[in-house]
């Protein structure tokens, strides 16, 4: 499973990509990113980054993330983020296309 989902990340398009960055974010895999769904994801990236973050994060700052954020891709403001949101904002987006573009080279 592991190497699959490494191949995916490395190797698969921009599509395949997104879903598995959905998958991710989704926790109970209802097919909806919940911003305590989000939260909690972005929370525990901040943990595992520790101080080594900068600016340096608090318990906050993953919540005043999420808030600045969530509103960007949940367009039709119903409190949930589905993968066609989320792929309509990567894609207006550059510097989300690139990054999705750099896991080829980097993995």
């Amino acid at each position: 499973d592991f190497l699959g989902i490494l191949s995916k990340v490395s190797r698969g398009s921009v599509q395949e990509k997104l879903q598995w960055v959905f998958g991710l974010y989704d926790l109970n895999g209802d097919g909806l990113i919940t911003k305590t769904e989000m939260v909690d994801v972005v929370s525990s990236i901040y943990e595992m980054l520790g101080r080594a973050t900068h600016p340096t994060v608090n318990e906050s700052s993953a919540k005043e993330h999420v808030e600045k954020i969530f509103h960007l891709i949940d367009t039709n403001k119903d409190g949930v983020v589905t993968i066609e949101e989320l792929v309509q904002w990567c894609s207006r987006d550059e510097h989300v296309l690139k990054s999705l573009e750099t896991l080829d080279t980097v993995l």
